[in-house]
């Protein structure tokens, strides 16, 4: 499953940017309003309002970890998410992360359960196809 994802935020993020130099990662702030935007939209409010985001020199996308005060810390990786495309369905993951936390696997059956969820409301739909929601 992670490497079909992967695969798929590759194919999306050399469809959406030819040349990374061309595309500025956004903004700490960008990927806040975006959680809180995504909070409402998808997860009914019910994520914590107090998660810390930040970019981080992993070699992974992003990683989500629960810090010793109880907050969930969320870091990307600007070489991935220089994308918007891309930086929304990441985030859409690690948001269910942070949903699923006490899951003992990390992409276990909860997890799985989560990014179903975002695909029957559309979730990934809305950010892989452009307009999708206008009528035709």
């Amino acid at each position: 499953m992670r490497k079909i994802f992967i695969s798929i935020l590759l194919a999306l993020s050399i469809a959406t940017c030819t040349d990374a130099r061309m595309h500025v990662p956004p903004t700490v702030k960008e990927i806040e309003n975006q959680y809180r935007v995504f909070n409402e939209q998808y997860f009914d409010n019910k994520l914590p309002k107090d998660v810390v985001i930040d970019y981080s020199e992993s070699d992974d996308m992003a990683s989500t970890m629960r810090m010793r005060d109880g907050r969930f810390h969320i870091a990307f990786n600007e070489k991935f998410v220089a994308a918007p495309r891309i930086m929304n369905l990441v985030l859409l993951h690690e948001q269910c992360h942070v949903r699923t936390w006490e899951e003992p696997l990390k992409h276990g059956p909860l997890w799985r359960t989560c990014m179903l969820t975002l695909d029957v409301t559309g979730a990934f739909r809305n950010e892989m196809i452009d307009n999708y929601e206008e009528k035709l």
